[in-house]
């Protein structure tokens, strides 16, 4: 039987073991779809070095990758997950992201800023690049990726020039269709819908662009029994305060209203505020809870398990 697990919430940065979310947990985002021998994980940070400890008992056969962006809140696990140097059992992980994977691995772990290159990454099988709107078939798994909201990518002067530039310039970021046993499972973080940065400056998305991402926002993820997505801030501090306008994050009651407009079964908040503790996520999971009876609502937990 496939499933869900949760190893990372945390958006932005990783925080001690046990600290201010000792129930939530404080590992950055990672999650991990299993299926017979075969897994899917959903980005790479500090919570795929739990998942990496784990495959050594479940031995898969496939272990696939796939990435949203190449900020360092989304690959850092990549640097001390034990598969990214030996898996005993001999499967090799591949690694799927948008253009300009290669460069983007091989900036972070550069010298200076990083104790070793990503050559020191010997187990990776390959590392790949796909665009929007294209298929993956991993096994019995089928994915897909799509776009919608806004994230700030960070390309230099020759990048810009490249015409692979393109789906980062105008997103940022890629969404990601898991289906699985004839279930979907949508994973849409890091998107923002009302704002985005221009050279560095904040501006407004006109209301033509911001309803065209939001239509192909739910056309990817309609029906979905699962929607993964972004709810970083509180609608406080996102509209009210206005504090963290093009950021490229979102907040509950914004992605929320989306999946009741797309139909989705279930929806997890994820890229959970660092500085959020476990109190004030149960309190406002408990109100978002009674604000939308119509859809099942789960703050994201490291180490749930959900069947699909």
């Amino acid at each position: 039987m496939a499933y869900l697990k949760i190893y990372g919430t945390n958006g932005s940065q990783a925080g001690p073991e046990g600290s201010n979310k000792p129930k939530l947990g404080t590992n950055t985002i990672c999650y991990g779809i299993f299926n017979n021998k075969e897994v899917v994980f959903l980005d790479a940070v500090s919570g795929l070095i739990k998942a990496s400890k784990e495959l050594l008992e479940l031995e898969p056969e496939k272990i696939t990758i796939v990435l949203s962006h190449f900020h360092h809140d989304h690959i850092d696990g990549f640097l001390l997950a034990q598969m990214s140097y030996h898996t005993p059992y001999g499967t090799k992980p591949n690694i799927y992201g948008p253009p300009f994977i290669k460069e983007a691995l091989k900036k972070r772990f550069a010298p200076l800023v990083s104790p070793c290159s990503i050559k020191s990454l010997i187990n990776i099988e390959s590392f790949n690049e796909i665009e929007e709107n294209q298929e993956l078939i991993i096994g019995d798994i089928f994915l897909r990726t799509f776009t919608g909201g806004y994230h700030p990518p960070s390309l230099d002067r020759k990048l810009k020039k490249d015409q692979r530039s393109r789906l980062l310039n105008n997103h940022g970021v890629l969404g990601w269709i898991v289906e699985v046993e004839g279930h979907r499972i949508a994973y849409a973080t890091d998107m923002e819908f009302d704002y985005k940065k221009i050279n560095d400056k904040v501006v407004p998305i006109s209301k033509t662009e911001r309803q065209r991402r939001i239509n192909n926002y739910i056309t990817a993820v309609y029906g979905s029994k699962i929607l993964i997505a972004d709810g970083q801030y509180t609608e406080d501090e996102y509209t009210t305060q206005g504090k963290y306008h093009g950021f490229g994050h979102s907040y509950p009651e914004q992605v929320i209203g989306l999946a009741l407009e797309a139909k989705v079964g279930k929806i997890i908040i994820s890229h959970h505020m660092p500085t959020r503790t476990d109190k004030e996520i149960d309190d406002l999971e408990t109100k978002l809870r009674r604000k939308f009876s119509q859809i099942e609502i789960n703050f994201a937990r490291e180490g749930d398990i959900i069947q699909i």
